[in-house]
């Protein structure tokens, strides 16, 4: 397949990433890491406090990323790319035998960091199914927003729709079944 830099600007992280990992061709992880190298770069800059210092450092996390990427199995280039960046930046403070105060003050920001990548995991998993209940039945998908999300009662849900209460655990039962097949599918 020939590609130019406006289809592969086009591409996914992830189809980049097969692209990469099939071909051996450099280019495609260099679209991946320009994509975040802004992160990456404020990482550096906030550990290490020292334009130079962050440039230099995100050169050879580029360099040591170039192989990890190739070697692992990736599924978030975005969170990756920031543990590896937060993780190279502590490495080159250790060395540096930084005073105590310095490793309070990283371990408290770390603390945030890793709270804010929870979050937004947290996020891509709802998003995730609120799509797959959007591709569900009809029947299921109705059955599945007013028992689980607006938290109905059975009865209160036979009343709404004039279904029997056997159709309603029926159908909730064979939504809650696909949505899971859809959530691992994916």
């Amino acid at each position: 397949m020939i590609f130019n830099k406006r289809k592969i600007k086009k591409l996914s992280d992830s189809e980049l990433a097969k692209h990469y990992k099939k071909t051996k061709n450099i280019k495609f992880f260099g679209y991946i890491f320009s994509r975040y190298a802004h992160l990456v770069y404020g990482v550096c800059l906030k550990y290490l406090k020292n334009p130079a210092d962050a440039e230099d450092a995100m050169m050879q996390i580029f360099e040591k990323s170039i192989i990890d990427f190739k070697n692992n199995e990736i599924t978030y280039p975005k969170s990756w790319l920031y543990s590896v960046s937060k993780n190279f930046c502590l490495m080159q403070l250790r060395k540096k035998a930084i005073p105590q105060d310095s490793i309070n003050e990283i371990d408290h920001y770390e603390n945030e960091t890793n709270q804010i990548e929870e979050k937004v995991l947290k996020e891509k998993k709802i998003e995730q199914l609120q799509k797959s209940i959007s591709e569900l039945k009809e029947d299921q998908k109705i059955g599945i927003t007013l028992f689980y999300l607006e938290k109905k009662s059975y009865q209160e849900i036979a009343n709404e729709t004039g279904w029997k209460l056997k159709k309603i655990k029926s159908e909730i039962q064979n939504g809650k079944r696909n949505l899971k097949l859809k959530v691992k599918g994916k």
